[in-house]
């Protein structure tokens, strides 16, 4: 069994700006673990425990989904929590640009999917760039003036044009992830050789 995910890669730039971010959460005192920089990337769909004989069932569902859908522009945005001020536990970022291609190309990964056995998120879907869990209850207003401080900040702008089929292993530095398929914008796949981050 593998642990999968479905996720854009985001490009160096925008994970060292994100890492700037998370250095500058870290200077006024909130407490969290950390995602690692090269661990960053933007979930479109996280599928869970999987037979390795579905791996490429995935790919050959997944091309379809896409072929459609143009590569488009991201940045990241901001600073926010989940699930609310008084109650943080996730930080994260949001997205500025294509915020609305993103969310077409989740519903398309979804209704793909769900033949294979992966059923449809039940929740909505909320784009997001996850910096660190809260290790401590936060001081709900330190968070509102980060929050506040952040909102205008616009990391680099980067083209979208592929979709990456993850592997995920849990492991006590942390969690490694492996590129399985990468689908392309327009429905093109390819193989890569497996790479862990």
């Amino acid at each position: 069994m593998l642990r999968l995910f479905v996720a854009i890669v985001l490009p160096a730039e925008v994970r060292e700006w994100l890492a700037a971010m998370q250095g500058a959460l870290r200077k006024m005192g909130i407490a969290a673990r950390w995602v690692r920089p090269e661990g960053m990337h933007l979930t479109v769909k996280f599928l869970g425990d999987a037979p390795a004989a579905q791996v490429v069932p995935i790919g050959q569902v997944l091309a379809p989904a896409v072929e459609t859908t143009a590569a488009f522009v991201l940045s990241a945005r901001g600073l926010g929590v989940f699930p609310g001020l008084r109650n943080a536990r996730v930080l994260w970022s949001g997205l500025a640009g294509g915020r609305e291609a993103v969310l077409t190309l989740q519903r398309e990964v979804d209704r793909c999917l769900a033949p294979l056995g992966f059923p449809p998120e039940c929740r909505p879907f909320h784009a997001h760039l996850t910096l660190g869990r809260a290790i401590a209850p936060l001081d709900p207003r330190r968070l509102a003036q980060a929050m506040e401080k952040r909102a205008a900040e616009v990391s680099p702008p980067f083209e979208v044009g592929a979709l990456t089929l993850f592997r995920s292993e849990l492991m006590p530095g942390g969690a490694r992830h492996t590129v399985l398929q990468e689908i392309a914008l327009g429905g093109r796949s390819r193989r890569d050789p497996p790479q862990a981050v």
